[in-house]
């Protein structure tokens, strides 16, 4: 059973990641990518992931890389991750997680 919960806004982000890497790298390289990031998300409730706050102001909002993707999520109080938002390296992080947040 999986450890976390996708927010709709991360399910949106890995649609977007998978017809991305299919795109510019094959069906199979996608298939490959997904599977790890899923793979982390399971690991983000325990303590394998190493996540730090997202921001200074809100201890509760967590980060974690995986490869070329930053993902933001909370642990629920039975140490179950919600998924927030998986974001690439290169984009500003922090200006679009802020603007799906409010």
């Amino acid at each position: 059973m999986a450890n976390y919960t996708l927010g709709l806004g991360a399910e949106n982000d890995l649609v977007e990641i998978g017809r991305y890497t299919a795109r510019t790298w094959g069906i199979e390289q996608a298939r490959d990518y997904l599977g790890k990031l899923h793979e982390h998300f399971n690991d983000l409730g325990t303590r394998g992931a190493h996540p730090k706050p997202a921001f200074p102001h809100r201890a509760d909002i967590l980060r974690s890389r995986c490869q070329h993707h930053v993902i933001f999520f909370v642990i629920t109080r039975d140490r179950h991750a919600l998924i927030l938002a998986v974001f690439h390296e290169a984009m500003d992080l922090l200006a679009r997680l802020q603007s799906r947040l409010q």
